[in-house]
């Protein structure tokens, strides 16, 4: 049976057609309303699952009309994406059949939908696949893929698209938790404004399927494709990678951080794996700024201080915050500050030797983060308020004089760093002597516990290319 549930919209750009299947459709137009279309998303969508019988079987009998090298093609790809897997040639050939069959009764299987979510259906097909209304396929790798990733609320996976083979990154998150929801369309429209920004990840399709359904209600996933990367900046370090392939990668960093904050929005958890890098060799590289799950938007109306973001990389004067006043309220300019000490604290990762300062943070981080369980504790039928308070008040002490106590141990070790390299010592312990010492200074005055002292991106871009133009 044929399952219509949510609202398939897809975004942005790829006006592609697969093998001469489907004539051409404006992507772009159908993506303006998105997010209208994910408000009412249990309104249509097409989901074939395994055991449907939209497609018959005898769909799958005959010779296959397909040029064969267009099939071979397909199968190599797929078993040079799995690595350890034999794809047979029957499963390519029903994948294309399946698609032909979609087509010639598009308008009954698109009606007002964007795109069709079709099962593997054992014994005919052993993967998912994915059909946009503008003809593009998607192949889905999903479980059986060997680079496949969790991470927060999302799970990667890689896709092939049917076209041209090119691979994909596919992230799919489920629907089930409202709040998740409302973050994930704020997230998606942040991709969104980011569709040309350069250095910034937008997402090329995007849609929502049926997972399974009960008497009372249906459970859906959502899945976008995105640019597939090669790895994270964790892969650049100075013992790794020559000083002039470290400052293109710094720059255009420091460029993707710029243009993000251009358009209105502070990231809020800047670390080296929310940069994306592709290596094209001879030192040319593609860098893209990804992950907006915690970015906010610039607001007249100030937010109460949040620790939310990666420990290591969270701007310490916050920490400071939490423990003067817990209802601090921080500004845009605050928070895109923070984003420079991130910023300098990926730099740091890149650059220096010693990574002290980096684990001093993320102890300090790791304090201010500690949460009261003096509720849990109590064991008790009936609590005894007092007692409670009192622990509370003991709690707040305790952690407050922790923050003190790391903040201090931040900062003293900054200041040490910051004057080792102002006197020129070129201890193996501080950094390589291949960095520049005007570097070295740079970086030191991003990840400054004080915000004042942090350079402007602007201003960061503005030494880094100098060094580009001596290298």
């Amino acid at each position: 049976m044929l399952r219509r549930s949510p609202f398939f919209y897809k975004v942005f750009l790829l006006l592609l057609l697969v093998c001469g299947v489907f004539s051409p459709f404006s992507a772009v137009a159908a993506s303006k309303n998105f997010l209208k279309a994910f408000s009412s998303y249990k309104s249509s969508l097409t989901t074939i699952f395994p055991n449907d019988s939209v497609i018959p079987n005898s769909v799958f009998e005959g010779a296959c009309q397909f040029p064969k090298g267009k099939i071979k093609s397909v199968k190599e790809s797929l078993e040079k994406a799995f690595g350890h897997i034999i794809v047979s040639q029957k499963t390519v050939e029903n994948i294309f059949k399946a698609v032909k069959y979609l087509s010639e009764f598009r308008s009954h299987f698109f009606n007002n939908n964007e795109s069709i979510y079709v099962y593997n259906r054992p014994g005919f097909f052993a993967f998912d696949f994915q059909v946009y209304i503008d003809g593009t396929v998607f192949i889905h790798l999903g479980e059986k893929d060997p680079k496949k990733a969790h991470g927060g609320f999302k799970e990667f996976s890689r896709s092939l698209r049917l076209e041209d083979n090119k691979l994909f990154g596919s992230l799919r998150f489920s629907l089930s938790d409202k709040n998740k929801v409302e973050d994930l369309k704020e997230e998606l429209k942040i991709m969104r404004a980011m569709e040309k920004v350069p250095h910034n990840l937008g997402f090329d399709y995007f849609g929502i399927y049926e997972v399974s359904s009960t008497d009372k209600e249906k459970y859906y996933e959502g899945i976008f494709q995105t640019e597939l990367y090669q790895s994270t900046l964790e892969k650049y370090t100075i013992t790794k990678t020559s000083i002039k392939d470290l400052m293109t990668l710094l720059l255009q960093a420091a460029k993707a951080v710029e243009n993000f904050h251009k358009k209105g929005y502070a990231h809020m958890d800047i670390k080296q794996d929310n940069f994306l890098v592709n290596s094209f060799g001879m030192g040319k590289y593609n860098l893209t700024l990804a992950d907006y799950g915690l970015s906010e938007k610039a607001s007249l109306t100030p937010t109460i201080n949040s620790l939310l973001g990666t420990r290591a990389y969270k701007d310490p004067y916050f920490c400071e915050l939490e423990r003067i006043d817990t209802q601090h309220k921080l500004g845009f300019g605050d928070k895109k500050n923070a984003d420079i000490f991130s910023l300098g604290m990926v730099f740091y990762g890149m650059m220096f030797y010693n990574h002290e300062l980096k684990d001093l943070n993320l102890r300090l981080n790791v304090e201010a983060r500690t949460k009261f369980k003096g509720f849990y504790e109590t064991h008790c039928d009936e609590i005894d308020l007092e007692k409670l308070i009192k622990l509370e008040r003991k709690w707040i002490e305790e952690r407050n004089e922790g923050i003190a106590k790391n903040y201090i141990a931040y900062s003293k070790a900054h200041a040490i760093f910051l004057k080792k390299i102002e006197q020129h010592k070129k201890n193996s312990d501080i950094m390589y002597n291949s960095t520049p010492e005007e570097l070295k200074k740079l970086i030191l005055k991003m990840i400054s516990p004080i915000p004042e002292e942090r350079p402007s991106v602007r201003r960061v871009i503005h030494v880094l290319t100098g060094f580009m133009k001596r290298l």
